[in-house]
């Protein structure tokens, strides 16, 4: 069983997708510590040909609660405009705009679930099947972190081919992941340029940039447009 393992983010760039289409089941890691500065709660979209950071409002963040205790503030109107303004002649605008306001939409504010939806409705607006699931509904009860996590984590969910972006190479040594009979390979994104107008091509928004632009099948052979490493 192939796997990833992942924060859950809002509206990730395309990196995180084709982690998850690289896996069979991915576990969004909801139980450790929010971090105020990463990417949970914003990205960057394209608005009049140049990168534009945003963020959405969440109440109360601190770095001592985790992630999955962390709420949105039910106020999504000023994002829903920016996206409007940004993408509105964009082709596929009419496709995608109601996939977005479902998921803003959605009563349940909390942060880990709401960002799980960017990725899960995606996947469905695509008609591609993966197995998602919450790291908390796994093993409320643990206290391992970092690679010990991980690979326990793997374990309990039978994946025997755990992957992970290229950019956490780092943080794992292959002997351990052997020892435990579990393969460790990372995706490395390849140039996966699209059709964004006449400008320069930006890369690394959020996935919205992509949805946008993209027709589903092309959305598609991007997400494929991967390397896997040892």
């Amino acid at each position: 069983m192939r796997g990833a393992i992942m924060q859950p983010y809002f509206f990730p760039y395309i990196g995180y997708y084709q982690l998850a289409y690289a896996a069979e089941k991915f576990i969004f890691l909801d139980d450790v510590n929010y971090i105020k500065k990463g990417y949970i709660n914003r990205n960057s979209i394209l608005l009049n040909g140049n990168k534009f950071d945003f963020s959405v409002p969440v109440e109360k963040i601190s770095q001592n609660r985790k992630i999955n205790e962390h709420n949105y503030i039910n106020n999504f109107s000023d994002f829903l405009l920016l996206i409007e303004n940004a993408y509105k002649k964009m082709p596929q605008f009419n496709q995608v705009m109601p996939l977005i306001e479902e998921i803003v939409f959605d009563e349940n504010l909390n942060v880990a679930q709401k960002n799980s939806r960017s990725l899960s409705a995606v996947f469905r607006y695509l008609d591609l099947h993966r197995e998602f699931i919450f790291s908390s509904d796994i093993d409320q009860a643990h206290k391992d972190k970092g690679q010990t996590r991980i690979l326990t984590l793997c374990k309990k969910t039978n994946i025997d081919q755990y992957r992970n972006a290229i950019g956490g190479q780092s943080l794992y040594d292959a002997k351990a992941f052997e020892n435990e009979n579990i393969e460790l390979k990372f995706t490395k994104s390849n140039t996966s340029k699209y059709d964004q107008g006449s400008q320069e091509f930006i890369g690394n928004l959020s996935i919205i940039d992509v949805l946008m632009h993209c027709e589903k099948s092309t959305v598609i052979k991007l997400f494929e447009d991967y390397t896997l490493i040892n």
